[in-house]
């Protein structure tokens, strides 16, 4: 009799036992949908999806982005912002530092299901002068003096800011004992480590390139001619105090003067391409100089072109180069 109530005791616990391992809950990430917020969305999108070309190996493309607002209703929204994009080496074997970065604004489409964002497609403006149109079609009125004085602003400098702080914040968990130069830091280098390509006038075939020393002018019907050509630290120093004292560094990659109910244009028209590298950062604008509407920032860039023209030319190389002939209609 006290060997079966045993029995049946044992045999109690044991099923006991047994429901508490089947109720047992199962991991926390398993039966659960990943929920991506829209920041995780717009930044994958901006990283991996605006340009289709991946960088090269040991480069790494980050992104920031200012939001400026959303329009939309139910699952669709358009999301209107500022985006700073930029490819940095954070191998050693290929040198950590920048080598690209893009500024402009840009519409990214938005779909939310379930609290979870994906991007699925964009609106950015055009080139040259459809860039201010393509902006009035794609962006609210609200946001068009926003987007035109952005670079004043001083939102560009907090983009590149953020930026170095994710690839900082990058290197550290790779195990990689380097950092991107803040700043304040990169401000520090400028002196010592600036040049620049400047390519300008009609077709922008007039060349100079500090980088390796050269010129090349456009000789319109005949052949261009290149030929050595160093600026001195004095003269280079010079372009660098005039590109800070135009706010250059926080243009637009392509500007464009804004049209209003009317527009001048001209033809021919010069065409500017600046790349530049002050520090650790790499600088690249272009401009199509067509418009005559007045302009602040047209002035400017205009008289930092015009200081540029006044040290090739007063260069002995310059100098003995032969006149252009023939002209552009």
């Amino acid at each position: 009799m006290k060997i079966s109530h045993f029995i049946i005791v044992l045999s109690l616990i044991i099923m006991v036992a047994g429901c508490a391992v089947e109720k047992k809950e199962p991991p926390n990430n398993q039966g659960k949908e990943v929920v991506i917020s829209m920041d995780q969305a717009i930044t994958e999108y901006l990283e991996n999806k605006v340009f289709p070309i991946p960088p090269p190996p040991g480069v790494k493309t980050f992104a920031a982005y200012d939001l400026f607002g959303l329009s939309g209703n139910g699952s669709e929204k358009v999301a209107y912002m500022w985006a700073r994009i930029e490819e940095y080496g954070v191998d050693p074997s290929v040198g950590i530092g920048p080598r690209s970065a893009s500024n402009f604004p840009l519409a990214l489409i938005l779909k939310e299901e379930n609290g979870s964002f994906t991007v699925t497609g964009d609106h950015r403006p055009g080139d040259g002068s459809g860039w201010w149109p393509s902006v009035q079609q794609i962006f609210p009125a609200e946001y068009h003096e926003r987007i035109l004085n952005y670079h004043r602003l001083g939102k560009s400098q907090e983009l590149d800011q953020t930026i170095i702080e994710k690839v900082n914040n990058y290197l550290i968990t790779v195990g990689i004992d380097n950092t991107a130069a803040s700043e304040d830091e990169t401000a520090s280098l400028d002196e010592n480590n600036f040049n620049l390509i400047l390519k300008y006038g009609v077709g922008a075939k007039n060349i100079l390139n500090t980088f390796e020393g050269i010129y090349t002018k456009d000789m319109i019907l005949d052949p261009p001619i290149t030929t050595k050509m160093e600026l001195t630290s004095e003269e280079l120093n010079s372009i660098y105090n005039k590109m800070n004292e135009i706010n250059f560094f926080t243009y637009p990659d392509v500007f464009t003067v804004p049209v209003g109910t009317e527009v001048g244009m001209i033809t021919p028209y010069n065409s500017y391409y600046f790349q530049v590298r002050h520090g650790s950062e790499i600088k690249e604008l272009s401009w199509d100089d067509e418009i005559t509407n007045q302009n602040i920032d047209a002035d400017k860039l205009r008289e930092l072109v015009t200081h540029i023209r006044n040290l090739i030319e007063s260069k002995e190389e310059y100098k003995k180069l032969p006149p252009a002939r023939g002209g552009y209609d």
